[in-house]
């Protein structure tokens, strides 16, 4: 599997590298291994080992509720261990800073989503009255959601891949993704 990197994307592929050697073999499912990595004609590159199975977006609408559950708890215990793992260098370097300029921008993203006047005036009290407190950042992936992991027939994880955004923050930081998608 090759995944290329624009120009303007560049500095997301040492990212991308740098994580996935973090985690070779060091979780309970499987994520591409690196094969090399580089720049050409001004792209970057991750070569990496090609996942098998089918993308559990599509597997969802199938499954019952006990199914559900299932694949819900095996993915929730692939985050634990990767939360516990030592990362490479990973932003944000001040978690709480990151958290205060998205709060700052909340109701501008959304209002760029078209999100109603109403709701839009409901979000800065919202926000405010949220105590995020001051948790120790963990290895996050950002993005763990259906179309980022794979699935066997047999509903067995056989894949988490796109490691690009991952960062270091706040464990409950991986649910904005499951949030938004």
């Amino acid at each position: 599997m090759l995944k290329l990197f624009p120009q303007v994307y560049l500095p997301e592929m040492s990212v991308e590298r740098d994580v996935l050697k973090a985690v070779d073999g060091r979780l309970p499912i499987p994520t591409p291994a690196v094969l090399a990595s580089g720049e050409f004609g001004g792209w970057g590159y991750v070569l990496m080992r090609r996942l098998h199975g089918e993308s559990l977006s599509e597997v969802w609408p199938r499954l019952n509720r006990e199914q559900r559950g299932r694949v819900a708890t095996r993915v929730g215990e692939a985050l634990a261990v990767l939360h516990g793992l030592p990362s490479p260098e990973l932003g944000p370097g001040d978690w709480q800073a990151f958290i205060t300029r998205q709060k700052a921008g909340c109701v501008e993203r959304q209002a760029a989503r078209g999100l109603g006047e109403n709701w839009l005036n409901q979000i800065p009290g919202f926000v405010d009255s949220v105590d995020l407190g001051s948790p120790d950042p963990v290895f996050l992936h950002t993005e763990v959601m259906g179309d980022h992991l794979l699935v066997t027939p047999d509903l067995e994880l056989s894949g988490l891949f796109d490691f690009e955004p991952a960062m270091r923050g706040a464990a409950e930081y991986e649910f904005v993704a499951t949030g938004c998608s």
